[in-house]
């Protein structure tokens, strides 16, 4: 994929395909996302510090020539154009909470009625290759809850009336974008326990799509030796082996490495549509266990798959997938309440709303991609990810080195030197996250843009 480099490449490179009906449209996105990469805030205000564009930044957000799903179709498009092979595609909701005491702003409740939480929803994606690190986010699909649901009304077939509605439409709107494209990809969706339901797996049967769903309900299931329940099936399934996994730190756990036997089986799964219909999806279920750890979070899965598994190194591929989730948590973290703090934003319409928390998504996603490329590939060059100005201002704000001093350093110790400048603490037992290297590119992009003006008026 294209090099990652300042806020203006960044911003070319991810919006300068996105078709909003007029090129000047497009220029301004350009515009509006780099000046965010520069200097990432919720309010716009804080974000664009020229009067000028910081004018042009509002009425670009507030244009209703254009909608947030036109935006999101663009960056799912450039998204698509830079993915390759397999790729994993982290699903999952989100909400961001917005000050709205006087009840003014375009947007709904938020968590519980009676906590008079305001904000929007949103269903999230984030695609990323086989090295784990983050490629670009799929265009999220947003919405407002704006009525209550009655007491008693609510029944589990109806779930097309709650955000299952909504990953449906998403899922559907990012796979027709990727067969219009005509890319060379093959999209691995990856989707929590709260999705387990029927339209999800009637929407993968139809459309062929490989997916991967956590159970979360017990249900009946059909195999070649006649029907049963899908949790008692899976841990009689055969044993495949065992293998490992990293558990990553949580407030409430330390970090560990888990050891995990799998078994898998193929089943038709059952599905209650509604009271006296019912239809059924072929998948393979992967049962993984944790061994040798007994603590209430141990690791036990029971994973709804439509790909085909018949030995371990299939079943480790599925594992292997669905861990990529923890990805779409990181982003989420770094996107609302890291050193983004989208909810801050003042905007009060929903479309505004929606296109301003829909850049940030996509900044957020940068950071992310580097803290796990720092991991994954550490002797990776650094050029690869950063322009030549980018890893001067590093140096030379951290170690004081003056351009054409010392050679470039690898992808690892370069990351290692931003998040310092995020305030990371490099004898942390942590690695750094997006959030603290997010910090650390809002830190150089003054300076790498006053040394790349510099360069440019010496020749």
């Amino acid at each position: 994929m294209p090099a990652l480099s300042d806020a203006e490449s960044w911003a070319y490179e991810t919006f300068a395909t996105v078709d909003l009906g007029d090129a000047r449209r497009t220029r301004r996105l350009v515009a509006v996302a780099a000046a965010l990469a520069r200097s990432p805030a919720g309010a716009v205000a804080a974000a664009v510090q020229a009067p000028a564009g910081r004018e042009a930044a509002f009425r670009f957000l507030a244009s209703e020539q254009f909608d947030v799903c036109d935006l999101g179709d663009g960056i799912t498009d450039a998204t698509l154009r830079r993915c390759s092979g397999t790729t994993f595609c982290a699903v999952d909701s989100a909400s961001i909470s917005l000050s709205d005491e006087a009840r003014s702003r375009d947007v709904g409740g938020v968590g519980s009625w009676r906590n008079r939480g305001r904000g929007l929803h949103a269903i999230t994606m984030v695609a990323a290759g086989d090295n784990g690190a983050p490629v670009g986010i799929l265009g999220p699909q947003w919405w407002a809850r704006t009525e209550r649901t009655p007491p008693g009304s609510y029944r589990s077939h109806r779930s097309l009336q709650t955000e299952t509605r909504f990953v449906v439409h998403a899922l559907q709107r990012v796979e027709d974008r990727r067969r219009a494209l005509g890319v060379d990809t093959k999209l691995w969706f990856q989707l929590d326990r709260g999705f387990d339901a029927w339209p999800v797996f009637q929407l993968a049967r139809d459309l062929g799509l490989l997916m991967t769903v956590r159970s979360a309900t017990d249900r009946k299931v059909r195999t070649r030796r006649g029907s049963g329940y899908l949790r008692a099936t899976a841990r009689r399934a055969p044993r495949l082996g065992i293998f490992t996994v990293r558990v990553p730190e949580r407030a409430d756990r330390p970090a560990r490495t888990a050891t995990l036997a799998l078994r898998s089986t193929e089943v038709n799964l059952q599905l209650p549509v509604g009271g006296t219909r019912a239809e059924s999806a072929p998948v393979t279920v992967v049962y993984a266990e944790e061994e040798r750890y007994l603590g209430p979070d141990r690791l036990r899965w029971i994973l709804l798959t439509t790909a085909k598994v018949t030995k371990l190194a299939e079943a480790y591929a599925v594992v292997l997938g669905y861990t990529t989730r923890w990805l779409i948590e990181d982003l989420h973290r770094a996107w609302k309440r890291g050193w983004m703090n989208v909810e801050k934003t003042q905007l009060r319409r929903r479309n505004s709303l929606c296109k301003w928390a829909t850049l940030h998504l996509a900044l957020a996603a940068r950071a992310l991609r580097l803290a796990r490329l720092a991991r994954s590939e550490p002797h990776r060059a650094s050029t690869d990810e950063f322009t030549q100005t980018e890893i001067h201002a590093i140096l030379l704000l951290r170690t004081r080195a003056k351009p054409g001093e010392r050679p470039p350093p690898s992808l690892s110790e370069i990351v290692l030197l931003l998040a310092e400048l995020g305030g990371y603490d490099r004898y942390s037992k942590k690695p750094a996250g997006a959030t603290v290297i997010g910090r650390g590119l809002e830190r150089i992009a003054s300076l790498a843009q006053g040394l790349e003006l510099l360069g440019d008026t010496k020749k």
